[in-house]
């Protein structure tokens, strides 16, 4: 969802490709917070996997994202 916004706000103001990619890596840090947070819980080991595997593309995307020139 928070990537649909950055497309909606980016298209409606013309924001600068900094700017959308800086918001882009705080969407997604929120995103890893946010599964970091679930797998303090206890879960089972099925859904532990399922989370992990989730955590693990939206870290490598963040990062992906963070590696553009236009992040910093």
């Amino acid at each position: 969802m928070h990537r649909g916004w950055i497309s909606l706000k980016d298209a409606l103001t013309g924001a600068d490709a900094a700017g959308v990619l800086g918001a882009a890596v705080t969407g997604e840090d929120h995103a890893v917070s946010e599964y970091e947070t679930a797998l303090e819980q206890e879960l089972s080991a099925g859904f532990r996997e399922v989370v992990a595997r989730q955590h693990q593309a939206v870290v490598s995307a963040r990062d992906a994202v963070k590696a553009l020139p236009a992040a910093d």
